[in-house]
């Protein structure tokens, strides 16, 4: 054991911080034509070398052992030496002559697959002892954390555009090398503080409920600002208005803003002292679920787990269960979202439209605002809407964004994108929710990665190489290798489209399977407690009844 800081608000920011940079995935379109540019490859082959990244990014299970097994602190360090490595072998090898190795696109796509095997240890680190610490409040919580994921590729955009955009060939590709630093030291320096502790409050006070509004406030924030910034400086683009401010370009400044904005994260655990202990022993595994026990001998006898058929087990026995199957089918299903999220360059010069950079800010605020505002509306409203309910809300909404892609325009893909992005950022809040609490909460980090693994992984490579790529190269001219007009990804909308429609079907199995369940928890959850109910601070940060808050302590240990 170790001196450690042990204010679930500090593990929150960090994990905000770790779950900002590790989006660094999606901004995978904003340098893809500098990318296929540099290395003459086709659109099947950049799609593969982005597939292929996506395959070892949701290639999880080990991240999620290793994080059972010796906790978030370690799995982010892996996270942070992963992206190092895997940026820095980009940048020698395609932006410089650094390295002898050859630009082909199977060994770019390598070092894609070893930077962004990245995200799935620093995404498991980030999200796990949060969702231990506020029990009661998984999907505000989740999508607290997720938006941040989504907002990263605006920012990524927002940098290309200021530093790298006005480079010539290859050295527009040195933002891997910011990439490298950036990723790294986020997780380095944020690593210490993603501490689980023991005996949380099912929920929060007033005051933390106001903290968490602050916190979505901030992230609302950052998405208008960068809405307004991309609104201006799509205007003076079409206008051909270059500004500067004491010669500085306007989107430097831009740039600039973000970043102070972002900073303001960092403030969230400013006072939490008062009510939380700041520093302590770091209890071991053991202590921890020792303490686990207890909280659950003596508060939950009455109302154990069991009467809510909570299956807490590991990766292997929730593939033995129905509903994992479903939710790992309706993932796949949603996998084809990165369709989208892969090919906003290529989509963009189909249709025609310059503004590419601007594309990729307008989704990563879709991305990000509909993690957080799904992940509310989930929590606040689960007594009347179940998490099933609302996963087959985003995947209708992803159909109809699909649908519009397939008739789109220059003017109108905006539409389809938001909606195809916004609902693809619910999805994954919803996803890791339903896992901790259908299939428990002791092995979440390799059940989790287990979903994303064979959900979104398969699917997106199936839906990218082998739809989007395969009817993008078959319209294309095959001397310039690029395609013009609405047919190029006509074909491929509409069998995505039809994909989440199936998808959306299979959610209404997991629906039924779960009605019992869901019914049972909300009963539990809201009956009336006794006035008198009160539990001393040695059982943790637990509050008395009354004092204005929705905890329930008689279910505190069913979903810990």
């Amino acid at each position: 054991m170790g001196l450690c800081v042990r204010n679930r608000w500090v593990t929150l920011t960090a994990g905000m911080y770790i779950l900002v940079v590790s989006g660094h995935p999606y901004g995978f379109g904003v340098y893809s034509s500098a990318l296929k540019e540099t290395l003459g490859c086709s659109q099947r082959e950049l799609n593969l070398i982005s597939s292929y990244g996506n395959f070892s990014m949701y290639i999880g299970v080990f991240a999620g052992l290793f994080c059972d097994r010796f906790g978030s602190a370690r799995t982010a360090l892996v996270g942070a030496f992963l992206a190092l490595v895997g940026y820095l072998l980009l940048w020698a090898t395609i932006a410089t002559d650094f390295l002898p190795t050859p630009r082909e696109p199977w060994i770019v796509s390598v070092f894609f697959a070893v930077a962004w095997q990245s995200v799935s240890w620093l995404d498991t680190a980030g999200l796990t002892p949060s969702l231990r610490n506020f029990p009661g409040n998984r999907g505000s919580i989740v999508g607290l954390l997720k938006s941040g994921l989504g907002l990263f590729s605006s920012c990524i955009a927002q940098v290309f555009l200021a530093l790298f955009s006005k480079r010539k060939g290859e050295k527009r590709l040195d933002i891997f090398f910011l990439l490298a630093l950036v990723v790294s030291l986020t997780a380095l320096c944020a690593s210490p503080f993603l501490n689980a502790i023991s005996n949380p409050s099912f929920t929060v006070s007033t005051g933390g409920k106001r903290r968490l509004k602050i916190a979505s406030c901030v992230i609302l924030t950052i998405c208008t600002y960068l809405g307004v910034a991309m609104f201006f400086q799509d205007k003076w683009t079409k206008a051909g208005v270059e500004i500067s401010f004491y010669g500085m370009d306007i989107s430097v400044i831009f740039t600039s803003v973000t970043l102070v904005l972002l900073s303001a994260i960092a403030f969230l655990p400013v006072g939490s002292s008062r009510i939380e202990n700041v520093y302590g022993e770091c209890p071991s595994e053991d202590e921890d679920e020792a303490a686990t026990d207890l909280r659950a001998s003596l508060l939950v006898e009455p109302l154990a787990a069991e009467q809510l058929h909570v299956m807490d087990v590991n990766c292997l026995k929730m593939l033995q269960q129905v509903e994992a199957w479903v939710i790992i089918f309706v993932f796949f299903c949603a996998g084809s979202a990165l369709i989208v999220i892969n090919n906003i360059a290529q989509i963009s010069g189909a249709l025609e439209n310059p503004h590419v950079g601007m594309m990729l800010i307008a989704i990563g605020i879709a991305n990000s605002l509909g993690r957080l505002v799904i992940g509310y509306c989930s929590d606040r409203t689960k007594q009347f809407i179940s998490r099933p309910m609302w996963l087959m809300i985003v995947l209708a909404i992803m159909a109809l964004g699909h649908l519009q892609l397939a008739f789109a325009t220059a003017d109108t893909m905006l539409v389809g994108m938001v909606l195809v992005v916004s609902a693809f950022g619910g999805c994954w809040v919803l996803v890791p929710t339903l896992v901790s609490e259908i299939f428990g909460f002791t092995h979440f980090g390799s059940n989790y990665q287990t979903i994303t693994f064979v959900g979104p992984a398969v699917g997106g490579f199936v839906m990218s190489v082998g739809l989007a790529g395969h009817f993008y190269d078959t319209y294309a001219d095959p001397t310039t290798k690029k395609c013009i007009g609405n047919q190029c990804f006509h074909e491929t909308f509409m069998v995505a489209s039809a994909a989440c429609v199936a998808g959306l079907t299979a959610c209404t199995v997991l629906l039924h399977r779960t009605r019992d369940f869901y019914a049972k928890k909300i009963k539990i959850t809201h009956a009336p407690a006794p006035p008198d109910m009160f539990f001393p601070e040695a059982l943790g940060d637990v509050v008395p009844w009354g004092d204005d808050t929705d905890y329930d302590p008689r279910i505190s240990a069913t979903f810990i």
